[in-house]
């Protein structure tokens, strides 16, 4: 019926996959730099060191440190209230995400049209805590109303 040979495997051509969503908007590229910056503050304030990772493909914004504590931040921001557009997550990210679990960290920041923006919610391991809005898509959009519900009790810094 067929002869099969076994030999040695070789490389045919490669190619690079990465996850990807829909491009930003220029108001949540806007809402983005704003969020950036607000966070970066915060957690300077609180006596983290932050760089800016952002144009690096790691899954996420700012990485931060204090001590031995490491925080991978991914930074949202949103031109109106959160509790009401909510945010939305590259597959990239959720994958960053699971992988980093309790380092991983999603901060987001609405009401950027002003341009200073306010803290809405700090959310650690953000791909656990919103396990159930989490499908098999390229974006996963996270519910205002999830945010909201999620953020009691969390400390900004």
């Amino acid at each position: 019926m067929a002869v099969v040979d076994v030999g040695e495997p070789r490389r045919l051509g490669w190619a690079a996959v990465t996850a990807a969503g829909a491009p930003l908007t220029t108001i949540e590229a806007d809402s983005e730099e704003i969020a950036m910056r607000l966070v970066a503050s915060l957690l300077r304030k609180a006596g983290w060191s932050v760089a800016d990772v952002h144009l690096e493909p790691r899954g996420y914004d700012l990485l931060a440190r204090k001590g031995r504590d490491q925080r991978s931040i991914e930074v949202k921001g949103v031109w109106d209230p959160a509790s009401s557009r909510g945010v939305r997550m590259t597959g990239h990210e959720l994958l960053i995400a699971r992988q980093l679990g309790d380092a991983y960290w999603l901060y987001v920041v609405d009401q950027c049209q002003d341009g200073t923006g306010r803290l809405f919610g700090v959310y650690q391991d953000p791909a656990e805590r919103f396990e159930g809005l989490m499908k098999d898509l390229t974006t996963v959009a996270l519910p205002g109303s999830a945010l909201a519900s999620a953020r009691a009790g969390d400390s900004p810094t």
